[in-house]
């Protein structure tokens, strides 16, 4: 996903997640933990939620919702 900034999450958050065995996939390598970015990527593809769009009434010029005049 271009301009996402994994960053955002916080380093505490991860590890956290970590040790529940939630969020993305790692790699430990020793003491290091690398995140592939396709997983990163493949993690926030699984997690989208959509929204669906709801139409709002028009107002009549004294503000009551309603039909436009």
């Amino acid at each position: 996903m271009e301009g996402v900034n994994y960053a955002a999450v916080l380093y505490g958050t991860l590890r956290n997640w970590r040790s529940k065995r939630i969020g993305p996939p790692f790699i430990k390598i020793g003491k290091a933990v690398l995140y592939p970015i396709e997983e990163l990527d493949r993690w926030d593809r699984s997690n989208l939620i959509s929204c669906r769009r709801i139409s709002i009434a028009p107002f009549c010029a004294d503000g009551i919702e309603g039909q436009a005049d």
